[in-house]
């Protein structure tokens, strides 16, 4: 079991999505597997339905391009360079800002 979840941590979304449509599909289609398992009319539609959107979706994120940089897209003023570990955004830290320097010159 422990096998089977590191392998789907590992797969992308997309894969996974047009996997689960083919499912979701061959149920609507089939409606029943090896006699322990069967659909009504009902539910092999609205597996049909959930196959078809789940199969579409996952096309499409494959055919999309993604943006380089999602953070930077919808947030133009970031300039700071972003790495990534695991899952997580990583930002540099911000340096304190110092106060502006004052006049040199006395008050009269």
């Amino acid at each position: 079991m422990e096998n089977i979840i590191a392998a789907l941590q590992g797969t992308p979304l997309p894969t996974l999505l047009v996997v689960g449509g083919i499912v979701f599909l061959f149920l609507a289609v089939v409606g029943e597997i090896t006699g322990k398992f069967k659909l009504e009319d009902k539910q092999q539609k609205w597996s049909a339905i959930i196959g078809t959107l789940l199969l579409f979706s996952g096309i499409v994120l494959y055919v999309v391009p993604r943006p380089r940089h999602p953070l930077r897209q919808h947030l133009p003023h970031l300039r700071r360079p972003i790495r990534r570990r695991g899952h997580r955004l990583i930002l540099p830290r911000r340096r304190p800002q110092q106060p502006p320097l004052l006049p040199l010159h006395p008050h009269p």
